[in-house]
């Protein structure tokens, strides 16, 4: 007999994961703790909004029957995983991982719209609830947008994974709409996250503000996933002889003043990942470190491909400024490099003064951080380095950082109660 609607046999909360992108995006930290965390909980990933590209002429037409496919998801549990899927609905990943993903009218970051696609969003998560009948739930958010008043039902727990407001510039956002809707998050949230000591100090402050010192912040650090060196990477790290790289966008975090000492220095350098968002000096600099025959830029690269250029590397480099916003961060890229057995020069930044300093080297100067790569890069691969890179990596590994993150949803969680309520009529079910 099929599982009934709602019910796969695993204890515990369901997680509505209210995530920042969608699950076709880059992998990131969501990616990677949804993926753990459900080895141990039911996670829903919930995709932001997504427009519809359909002319609006089409839209009324086709925005009805996208919204009915979402109002009743096709997936039960107990259905094969879906590869690939992008249609509206509710859709089986994985053992354990769902994805909800909606589609709303194009245009919505106008004034009128974006009311009419968050009421689309917030219905079809809240008719989400009802898929899961007698069962507990958890809204974890990642995204600092969120509006926790308009979900009401479970426990509401905010993942902060950046400094959003210091950061509005690198990332395209106006600060002050930033800081109102984080405020606005953190006002309902029962409880907050942050991945650096830095960034919890901030949100701590933001907190006493709005009047709830009682709200706690708690620590939870970026994580990776330990790949001990096979004999083909081993084989490939030789062939390519001493190479510094660093892996990620390549945009205004980055002080290129780093990077262009260690070319300066006759190093070799490999640049893996997009280019981001640059100041128009920042965008000119790049172009001509990018040019040197001693430096090579790949552009951007599939997830599944990164090992493969990791594997070329001797060291890994984390070049950051040290911006309020790169203080408060705790870079993907330093643990990346030693998940894959790679030592690490970075700038002085306090995540990286956290790590084991036999294998992440904190370079306070451009000068000092050239000495360091060079240092590095001239020292005969050491075995024994590699193997203390992968367990320090293993001490922030993401399996640790779900284990971490299972018992906060676990505690304190609300009784199971009745279907979330009712979501107010959709678009397609108003008269007119």
């Amino acid at each position: 007999m099929s599982p009934q609607p709602g019910t796969d046999g695993r204890p515990g909360p369901v997680v509505l994961y209210l995530a920042g992108v969608s699950w076709d995006a880059v992998q990131g930290t969501d990616h990677r703790l949804a993926e753990h965390l459900r080895h141990r909980l039911t996670v829903v990933w919930v995709d932001p909004p997504t427009p519809v590209t359909a002319p609006v002429r089409q839209l009324g037409r086709r925005l009805a029957r996208r919204v009915a496919q979402t109002r009743y998801p096709q997936a039960r549990p107990g259905d094969p995983p879906a590869v690939g899927v992008t249609r509206p609905g509710l859709h089986r990943l994985d053992d354990g991982l769902w994805r909800l993903h909606t589609v709303v009218p194009p245009g919505p970051t106008r004034p009128v719209l974006s009311r009419l696609s968050d009421r689309v969003w917030h219905d079809a998560v809240r008719r989400l609830g009802r898929r899961f009948p007698g069962r507990r739930f958890v809204l974890f958010a990642s995204r600092p947008d969120v509006d926790f008043r308009r979900l009401p039902f479970g426990r509401r727990v905010l993942h902060v994974t950046d400094d959003f407001v210091a950061g509005a510039g690198i990332l395209g956002v106006d600060p002050d709409r930033t800081g109102r809707a984080l405020d606005v998050a953190l006002g309902h949230a029962d409880e907050v996250l942050a991945v650096t000591p830095e960034l919890a100090t901030t949100l701590a402050a933001r907190l006493a503000h709005l009047h709830r010192p009682d709200v706690g912040v708690r620590l939870l650090p970026n994580g990776c996933d330990p790949r001990p060196a096979t004999g083909a990477t081993r084989a490939a790290s030789a062939a390519a002889g001493p190479v510094a790289g660093v892996v990620g966008q390549l945009n205004d975090r980055l002080d290129l003043d780093l990077l262009e000492a260690v070319a300066d220095a006759g190093h070799r350098l490999l640049l893996v990942g997009p280019r981001g968002r640059l100041s128009p000096e920042k965008a000119r600099r790049l172009d001509v470190l990018v040019a040197r025959p001693t430096v090579e830029w790949t552009g951007a690269v599939a997830h599944s491909e990164l090992p493969g250029h990791l594997a070329r590397l001797r060291l890994g480099l984390t070049p950051y400024t040290r911006s309020d916003f790169n203080r408060a961060s705790d870079p993907l890229k330093t643990l990346e490099y030693l998940a894959h057995g790679l030592p690490v020069v970075s700038a002085d930044l306090p995540a990286a003064r956290r790590l084991d300093p036999r294998v992440v080297e904190v370079a306070a100067g451009t000068a000092q951080f050239a000495a360091a790569v060079s240092r590095r890069l001239g020292s005969p691969p050491d075995p024994g380095l590699a193997s203390a890179c992968l367990t320090e990596a293993s001490r922030h590994s993401w399996a640790v950082r779900a284990d971490e993150l299972a018992a906060v949803l676990l505690s304190q969680t609300l009784p199971p109660a009745s279907a979330p309520p009712a979501a107010p009529a959709t678009p397609a079910q108003e008269r007119p």
